[in-house]
């Protein structure tokens, strides 16, 4: 995603990894304790590195930068025409897993079991990729 104004849409081509190295991408800082790292950062030549998908939103609207960010997080600014999606030839979408880790898998809680209903349905829901 980038601001419609960002030099990345004024190329009106295709974008390919070169392109992106050349500009500022803006990464969320991962918050884990045990193996910080900086997931989506395509060693671009800089980088503005932030605290929060939110924080890395905002700055991508107001033109500083291209991220890769969640869906859910920028459909309003794409309702509004505060970002729009930059015309990668690869990497389009970026898929994280998830795992869900219970306790005491033979007792799962109810918030446990809960969330693995919700997870389930949610996958369940999803297209098929190739």
């Amino acid at each position: 995603m980038a601001h419609p104004a960002h030099p990345l849409h004024a190329l009106g081509r295709p974008l390919n990894m070169t392109d992106l190295r050349r500009e500022t991408q803006v990464v969320a800082r991962d918050s884990g304790t045990a193996h910080k790292r900086d997931a989506g950062w395509l060693g671009a030549e800089q980088r503005w590195t932030v605290s929060s998908l939110e924080t890395a939103r905002s700055a991508v609207c107001h033109g500083l930068g291209f991220a890769w960010l969640p869906d859910h997080l920028i459909a309003p600014a794409l309702a509004d025409g505060r970002l729009e999606p930059l015309p990668l030839r690869e990497g389009q979408h970026y898929y994280a897993s998830l795992s869900l880790i219970v306790a005491s898998p033979d007792r799962p809680g109810p918030a446990a079991r809960e969330l693995l209903r919700i997870l389930r349905e949610t996958v369940a829901a999803w297209p098929a990729t190739s």
